[in-house]
């Protein structure tokens, strides 16, 4: 009797936490719910707080998985918030380390370390993370674009330029192949390598007629063409850049500090080489001395025809 008693008593209790757990997990649902009407209707914060509440449940539903990532976003790219987008982008995976949208969270936090926090060396590790341990990942030309970045932001131009320069071969439909160009050629400027800055910069120019960056990489193939000591060229091309460059001010200071620099170079006298001007001088000295010669002569026999 006793026994039976304790075996009611124990199909009670869980047949309670059953009811509970349910009620939990209805609850979590009907959170998650409100929460992506939200979203939709852009009330961020809102939102935010009823993804939270889904997540005091707790339990590996994909409501609750769903609700780490979608947080991390709103914080991320609406409340300009990075610190709490990562850490709740970092709760999702350690949560949920077998999900499928690892490379993804991975991709955003990388994202929010470059260009939010300004910390490439962080940013670099979860891309190259990405880039060894999920090479099927249908966006991976944009972790490898992304670690270029993260690489020239660190001046580690070597393994940048190494990282784009087979991207195209690689990545044939690549939204990024336009910029990956542009980058080769400021990689090469960004090391002081000029007339390969300027030959890959008029590839790129060649290959995008109409691109994006042509303004910019015209702009620096007139600053590599001064730092060559080619100004009138220098000149020349920043002449042809025209309105389309997004610093005008910057333009018209280069032109015109060009153009002074050309005529005072024209109104210039003739200059003499060091050696030219040590043996003028040489030349000089000497005849000093023939003409200081010659006046003593005439000065002692003078004075004979006198005597």
């Amino acid at each position: 009797m006793a026994m039976k008693i304790n075996y009611y008593k124990l199909a009670f209790i869980l047949l309670f936490c059953f009811f509970l757990f349910s009620c939990a997990e209805r609850k979590a649902k009907n959170s998650y719910k409100m929460a992506e009407e939200l979203l939709k209707n852009n009330n961020y914060k809102e939102a935010v707080a009823k993804y939270v509440e889904v997540l005091k449940y707790d339990k590996p539903i994909p409501e609750v998985e769903d609700s780490y990532y979608k947080i991390g976003v709103i914080y991320s790219k609406y409340l300009d918030d990075p610190n709490s987008a990562i850490y709740y982008f970092e709760q999702m995976f350690t949560k949920f380390p077998k999900s499928s949208r690892i490379p993804e969270v991975k991709k955003d936090i990388a994202y929010t370390y470059l260009y939010k926090l300004n910390q490439p060396e962080k940013a670099l590790t979860h891309l190259e993370y990405i880039e060894q341990n999920h090479k099927n990942y249908p966006q991976l030309d944009e972790v490898v674009y992304h670690k270029s970045k993260s690489l020239i932001s660190l001046k580690k131009y070597d393994e940048a330029m190494k990282t784009v320069e087979n991207f195209n071969t690689v990545f044939p439909n690549s939204k990024f192949n336009e910029e990956v160009d542009y980058q080769k050629g400021l990689i090469k400027f960004n090391q002081g390598r000029y007339k390969e800055a300027i030959e890959n910069y008029n590839n790129y120019i060649q290959k995008y007629p109409n691109g994006s960056f042509k303004a910019l990489a015209k702009f620096d193939i007139g600053v590599s063409q001064e730092n060559l000591g080619n100004y009138k060229e220098a000149l020349e091309t920043f002449k042809s850049i025209g309105s389309e460059y997004p610093n005008q001010e910057a333009l018209k200071i280069k032109i015109q500090k060009l153009e002074e620099r050309l005529k005072k170079k024209s109104k210039a006298p003739v200059t003499r080489t060091p050696k030219s001007l040590k043996k003028s001088r040489e030349q000089t000295k000497s005849s000093v001395k023939r003409t200081t010669k010659k006046s003593t002569k005439k000065t002692k026999s003078s004075k004979n025809s006198e005597n």
